[in-house]
């Protein structure tokens, strides 16, 4: 049986694995720029991540890797904010004006 990559990193959310995969991915492209965080109206810790170029994807190597995940450039035209923790009931509830509910 094969697993998405987020159930393989233990993780019971999808969003949450891709986003903390890329937070690694753009950590190990820019191991030597200092991590610069903000912290916006309602107490969210967001991240920095500069524009540039890295590589996505698995190499050709990787066992089991898909077709839709081989290894290509991917550049990024300008710089944006990502959360730096998984956002919570509070924090969404705050933003959207409602809970979300679960199944």
């Amino acid at each position: 049986m094969r697993f998405a990559k987020w159930q393989v990193f233990g993780e019971s959310n999808p969003d949450l694995a891709r986003c903390q995969l890329l937070q690694k991915i753009l950590r190990s492209t820019y191991p030597t720029q200092p991590e610069k965080i903000i912290t916006n109206s309602i107490g969210m810790d967001l991240v920095l991540i500069p524009k540039g170029t890295f590589t996505m994807g698995s190499p050709p190597s990787e066992e089991d890797s898909e077709v839709d995940e081989r290894q290509h450039e991917v550049t990024l035209s300008q710089d944006y904010y990502l959360g730096r923790h998984e956002v919570t009931q509070a924090q969404y509830e705050k933003v959207m004006g409602t809970i979300r509910g679960f199944l």
